[in-house]
């Protein structure tokens, strides 16, 4: 079954193009591009042809990669010439396959030639044809020098694809007096690309992202929401940059002592570098320490890395001690607000441990968290990101850094 949407795809990938590139070269917006790859709609025939020109490739040759066949095969082979034109042959021709795509009979054989074999009707056929053309293209052409005629008349004297196309055009065309409208990740890349009238109310969609919590998005300085509308007379390109917050998933390493269990609960970041606790209860265990942790039925070391544990937003998992004999060095970590005094925390990790910068336990009016500072090397590391403690031991003190968030009130 022929993949109309893949084909277009796999060959502008094939010769390194953007689909802006192609959206200018064609005429059409980029979003436009993006339906007729995802199969949402189809180019018609005249731009599928256009294309194909891009590309320096036939028809023929697109519907061959339409029907699964690869890129570089089908471009390493030579043509074989075909009969142009196959739905406009003589009325003694036989029609073995009455259920053919619709797409093959007006298109099959463009820009290719004939073998020379072809009976004259044929030929007068193909005369005429391009004589309807040619009219209807000069037909075109008066309507808009003239600006006469209804709507419907110049509907009519559009594309000439027959009713049983496959090729819908009406949503491909530019839209005139408009601008273009991006949305992107913080990173800098492309979520998706619309395009948009002056003076068209629209509404923000939402971002979904798989780990992460979509919270707004930020676009010339102002803060919108998903669901709020947007809507400008003017100005070409507008860029909507995304913000959102990782889920965080939770650990809770449980340890025996004595007769009830000392319970503590880490807080880790989907997609962060996520490493097991290792020097938690220091000196709890008397002459044993912790070596490992059991979650779920599986054995992980002390310090295991482990990744993206889970993605669902307040996940919770428990975690049971592997007991070492022996004797270990810790060092002591503390965490402070860095806006309001005595807003701390500390906690034990053992000397050579890798620890995960922990998620923020402290919430800023007008501001968002962006890490924290190591105050006595002065480097900063944000939420989730990796730190190992150095071998000389001792304690180390971390403060929060905020960043303003824009002022709503102006």
């Amino acid at each position: 079954m022929e993949n109309y949407g893949l084909a277009l795809k796999v060959l502008r990938l094939h010769f390194k193009y953007t689909q802006r590139e192609i959206a200018d070269k064609v005429g059409v917006s980029n979003h436009a591009v993006s339906k007729w790859e995802n199969g949402i709609n189809q180019p018609d025939i005249s731009t599928l042809r256009l294309i194909c020109d891009i590309y320096g490739v036939t028809t023929e040759q697109f519907f061959r990669i339409a029907s699964g066949e690869s890129v570089e095969e089908v471009l390493s082979q030579p043509q074989e010439e075909t009969p142009a034109l196959p739905g406009l042959q003589e009325d003694t021709a036989t029609q073995d396959s009455p259920a053919q795509a619709p797409i093959q009979a007006p298109i099959q054989g463009a820009g290719t030639h004939s073998t020379g074999k072809t009976s004259f009707a044929k030929r007068w056929w193909v005369w005429l044809v391009c004589g309807v053309l040619v009219v209807s293209v000069i037909g075109i052409i008066a309507l808009a020098l003239g600006g006469k005629g209804d709507g419907a008349e110049q509907s009519s004297q559009g594309h000439s694809q027959s009713d049983s196309a496959p090729f819908d055009s009406d949503e491909n065309a530019p839209i005139e007096k408009g601008y273009t409208v991006q949305f992107a990740k913080q990173d800098g890349s492309v979520l998706w690309t619309e395009q948009h009238a002056f003076g068209e109310a629209w509404t923000i969609s939402d971002s979904i992202v798989t780990g992460y919590t979509f919270d707004f998005w930020l676009c010339n300085g102002e803060k919108y929401d998903g669901g709020d509308t947007f809507c400008v007379t003017e100005g070409e390109e507008y860029l909507f940059v995304a913000h959102y917050t990782p889920n965080q998933f939770r650990i809770c390493y449980k340890l025996p002592v004595h007769n009830y269990f000392y319970e503590e609960v880490a807080v880790y970041l989907y997609d962060g570098n996520n490493y097991l606790r290792a020097g938690l209860f220091a000196g709890e265990g008397g002459e044993y320490f912790v070596d490992g942790w059991i979650i779920d039925g599986v054995e992980y070391e002390a310090n295991a890395f482990i990744g993206n544990f889970s993605s669902e937003n307040g996940a919770v998992f428990e975690a049971a001690p592997i007991w070492k004999k022996g004797e270990v060095e810790y060092a002591k970590l503390t965490f402070t607000c860095g806006y309001a005094e005595n807003f701390s925390y500390t906690f034990s990790a053992r000397i050579g441990e890798k620890v995960t910068m922990p998620v923020c336990e402290w919430n800023r009016e007008g501001y968002t968290f962006i890490g924290w500072k190591n105050e006595k090397t002065g480097e900063v590391y944000l939420a989730g990101e990796l730190f190992t403690l150095p071998s000389d031991g001792g304690e180390y003190a971390f403060t929060a850094l905020w960043e303003a968030l824009p002022d709503e009130t102006n």
